[in-house]
């Protein structure tokens, strides 16, 4: 029997075979360590359901996270609906939207993903809500515009 995946990176068949048989993932002494793309590794685990795989990667994706690949970790989040991992990139893309809205796909996302345009929006608008320790269960609203250098609250 012969199996073809040629929608996935070698590298990255590699390290889910490696991972599949071994528990571990790809280290930097290995030899596939400097082509492996977590982002890559991520899809693949999401299209082969495997979750374990996929909590490594996401966390590999995370700790490689810049301003030049937030974008497509974005768009691989919300295909792979984990919203946990979109929270998280959101974020970082709230901190540095000037510096993501200048990189080279940023035109293309907005084309051809217009809904996260506006959950991307909305992570600057939406006010978070926190729950006080207290026993009156009692819900706190503020919402903060985040600037390079300096956070306002309403109740600044």
């Amino acid at each position: 029997m012969n199996l073809y995946i040629d929608d996935l990176e070698p590298s990255t068949v590699q390290a889910m075979l490696i991972y599949i048989y071994t528990g571990r993932l790809p280290t930097s002494n290995d030899e596939i360590y400097k082509n492996l793309d977590p982002i890559d590794l991520f899809r693949a685990s999401v299209q082969y359901d495997l979750n374990e795989l996929r909590d490594l990667a996401k966390s590999t994706m995370l700790d490689v996270l810049k301003i030049d690949n937030a974008i497509e970790m974005l768009e691989v989040s919300d295909q792979a609906n984990d919203i946990l991992l979109k929270q998280q990139i959101l974020s970082f893309i709230r901190l540095n939207a000037s510096a993501v809205s200048k990189t080279t796909n940023w035109i293309d996302f907005t084309k051809h993903n217009p809904h996260l345009i506006i959950d991307a929006f909305r992570s600057l608008v939406t006010p978070t809500i926190t729950k006080h320790l207290n026993h009156n269960h009692h819900h706190h609203h503020s919402t903060s515009l985040t600037t390079t250098t300096t956070k306002y609250s309403k109740y600044d």
